[in-house]
């Protein structure tokens, strides 16, 4: 409720009321035109409070601040949601931002509680040893991009991933793609840059499309909490939709992204749903259009 009124605009809704006001005059002329205008108008007037109060509730109601916006991907059955929702409470496959070493301790505080990889463990999961088990098992095909030394990482796993990793489990009846996004240092610090996050997102869906399933994924905003991206969570949820619209020109790999954004991070980022909407309709319909006339274009000829 409070994340609905931070987005409540005054603006959008004198805009509304007006429009509501508009609509309804529009159709009392073209009405007016087929009766008796007298009498037609003398009912207007004596019930003008009904008039006053329906264009309100229409005006109220089409500047009420949105919860979900979403598009569907142009030439394809593939819809691209954005929606703020409780992550852990929706269906489907989640993806879990983790560090490099795939660490999983809370206890000592590795991973805050308060973390989507913290709370998936605390809420999802049997224990910390079980998920760590389903992790060594999804990441034993893989090899590590190096084994750190016990002087630059003394506590947790050595055994370090690039950026955009996955590891695909399933645990508790939940399944969760747990992704590298981020390094931990010494001080069990986690920390990411801008570019090395942005080359694991395509290394991310890569990943996920070779082995994972079909079913839709519920993504959070990746990057905005522990992993310290100096991205807005704005900024951050377009380049995840933008990676994911590129991706799905590859092949196909879900029927339905969510990125979900918890409604504390609506307050804090001060994020525009209808501002967003409008964003999700030109990168998944208009700007495939664009990728593919560049794409189809004879080599050599000059781009305007």
């Amino acid at each position: 409720m409070i994340d609905s009124l931070k987005q409540f605009s005054w603006r959008r809704l004198s805009s509304s009321i007006l429009q509501a006001f508009g609509t309804l005059w529009l159709a009392v002329e073209v009405t007016a035109y087929f009766f008796s205008e007298r009498t037609w108008a003398s009912d207007i007037k004596s019930g003008w409070w009904i008039f006053l109060i329906l264009g309100v509730v229409i005006g109220v109601w089409r500047a009420r601040p949105k919860r979900s916006v979403q598009a569907r991907i142009a030439g394809t059955d593939v819809v691209v949601q954005v929606r703020i929702c409780d992550l852990l409470k929706q269906s489907g496959t989640f993806i879990v931002g983790s560090n490099s070493t795939f660490d999983t301790a809370i206890e000592d505080n590795t991973i805050a509680s308060s973390s989507v990889q913290g709370q998936f463990t605390i809420r999802c999961c049997g224990s910390v040893p079980e998920l760590d088990q389903k992790l060594e098992n999804a990441l034993n095909p893989l090899t590590p991009a190096r084994v750190l030394d016990k002087a630059d990482k003394p506590y947790g796993k050595q055994k370090e991933y690039e950026l955009g990793t996955v590891a695909p489990i399933e645990v508790g009846g939940k399944r969760a793609y747990f992704v590298a996004v981020a390094s931990l240092n010494k001080h069990r610090v986690a920390s990411s840059d801008r570019n090395g996050f942005l080359d694991a997102l395509p290394r991310m869906w890569s990943e996920i499309r070779n082995r994972g399933g079909i079913e839709p994924i519920c993504c959070p905003v990746i990057g905005s909490g522990f992993s310290r991206l100096n991205l807005t969570r704005e900024k951050l949820i377009q380049e995840l939709v933008r990676s994911f619209v590129a991706a799905t020109q590859e092949a196909k790999f879900c029927e339905k992204l969510t990125v979900v954004i918890h409604p504390k991070d609506v307050l804090q980022g001060r994020i525009d749903m209808a501002e967003m909407g409008r964003f999700l309709e030109y990168e998944c319909i208009y700007s495939i259009g664009i990728s593919r006339s560049v794409n189809t274009v004879p080599e050599g000829t000059p781009l305007p």
